[in-house]
């Protein structure tokens, strides 16, 4: 096939390849094999972020309720938080029928806040307890550079991830600290 060929192809582009190679069971083996893939990649990515919650609630920085575990040792309030917070994304990006891209800008943008309040953690402990500037000047240098890409961002996709953020916050809010949560969050 030649590159203009290949280029206006359809997603998958890899089963109209082996299609042309091999004929439709080339194609109906990549597609098979793309969706077992995706599956298994969303299955393995909820039972991931399933443990967030989970490693909260075990510091007592999240409700005790997300520490449940049924026989298997799987914490389904976490797992049902986290499935219930997906399918909220997903219903988001349905409804707005921006796609999969808009779910792409929105994560990239949650994660800039958390990577700007890293730096500036790094600002307060590093002038607090450290003398080497080299330290000084990488939370500096974090934080400042957190607060341009937040800029750069926008407003829109920012607003947007604290929608998804206050859900969050507010359980956190509402979790009375006991002593570990508390030095490990201060």
């Amino acid at each position: 096939m030649s590159r203009v060929d290949v280029a206006a192809l359809s997603n998958p582009s890899m089963a109209g390849i082996m299609a042309q190679m091999t004929g439709d069971v080339g194609k109906w083996v990549i597609s098979i094999g793309l969706i077992i893939s995706v599956l298994a990649s969303y299955l393995s990515w909820i039972l991931y972020s399933a443990e967030v919650p989970f490693t909260a609630a075990k510091y007592n920085a999240f409700p005790r309720i997300f520490t449940k575990q049924n026989a298997q040792g799987t914490p389904t309030a976490s797992l049902l938080l986290t499935s219930l917070t997906v399918q909220l994304c997903l219903l988001m990006i349905f409804l707005t029928g921006k796609g999969y891209n808009t779910l792409v800008i929105i994560s990239t943008s949650m994660i800039l806040i958390p990577y700007f309040l890293v730096g500036a953690y790094l600002v307060k402990v590093s002038f607090a307890q450290s003398e080497r500037w080299s330290i000084k000047a990488i939370g500096l240098g974090a934080s400042v550079y957190g607060i341009w890409l937040i800029y750069a961002a926008g407003v829109d996709n920012l607003l947007l991830s604290l929608l998804l953020y206050i859900p969050g916050l507010a359980i956190f809010l509402l979790q009375p600290l006991s002593g570990t949560a508390a030095v490990n969050i201060i």
